[in-house]
């Protein structure tokens, strides 16, 4: 149990140029620089993060595109890193496939509540909900 984010996905993810790739060092040019968006902070099981960030890796755009098992790969990508830090248990593990898919479902259907209240619109940063929510 802890306090978890809630709403880890690519949209809430701050990158900055990592220092380490201008003095020669093989590393990624860009790495975490900081988190934002913590409205969906709550006490709660650990594993619900990573199930969270799975779910949203799944549908990202790098998951959805080309290929339809890059969704697979990119949830792979997360819980990997994710274990890389944090064990995950094996009651937990056995409960991770449900969980991402009932986050899955729950952002899917509150996607089509606000479509059939308004629809969505783009803010240049992706699409934001608008109508009676």
């Amino acid at each position: 149990m802890g306090v978890i984010m809630g709403d880890y996905n690519d949209a809430n993810v701050i990158f900055r140029p990592n220092e380490a790739s201008d003095a020669g060092v093989a590393s990624p040019e860009w790495k975490v620089g900081g988190v934002i968006d913590f409205g969906d902070m709550v006490y709660t099981w650990r594993i619900n993060e990573l199930a969270i960030a799975m779910a949203y890796s799944m549908v990202s755009s790098w998951a959805t595109a080309d290929n339809e098992r890059h969704c697979v790969d990119a949830a792979a990508c997360v819980l990997r890193g994710f274990a890389a830090t944090y064990r995950v248990g094996p009651t937990e593990l056995a409960l991770l496939r449900i969980l991402t898919a009932c986050r899955l479902a729950c952002s899917y259907t509150m996607g089509m509540y606000v479509w059939v209240l308004g629809g969505w619109i783009s803010t240049g940063h992706g699409l934001v909900g608008i109508g009676r929510v």
